[in-house]
């Protein structure tokens, strides 16, 4: 859209700034969501790693002996939560 000089009002500049002012409040909103994505998959990986390191020395604890009681209490974890570390453990 093109304006001429003599087009250009108060009412005009008004518009056009509150254009760019809806415009920016979205993209900030915008950023805000990427940035909140990718901090959500970082907090993920690193849950994953978490868990899966408590998964390894829970097994090693019952190969000492540890009963599941004992090993999920020490981890502050329900017993079901042990029990899925020690699916597939011979």
């Amino acid at each position: 859209m093109i304006v001429k000089p003599e087009d250009i009002t108060l009412d005009v500049l008004d518009e056009v700034a509150e254009e760019w002012e809806q415009d920016r409040l979205y993209q900030l909103a915008r950023d805000e969501v990427i940035q909140l994505g990718h901090e959500y998959a970082r907090a993920r990986i690193a849950e994953n790693r978490l868990e899966m390191q408590c998964m390894i020395r829970a097994r090693k604890m019952r190969m000492l002996g540890f009963d599941k009681r004992e090993v999920a209490q020490l981890f502050g974890v329900p017993v079901r939560v042990v029990n899925k570390w020690m699916k597939g453990m011979n």
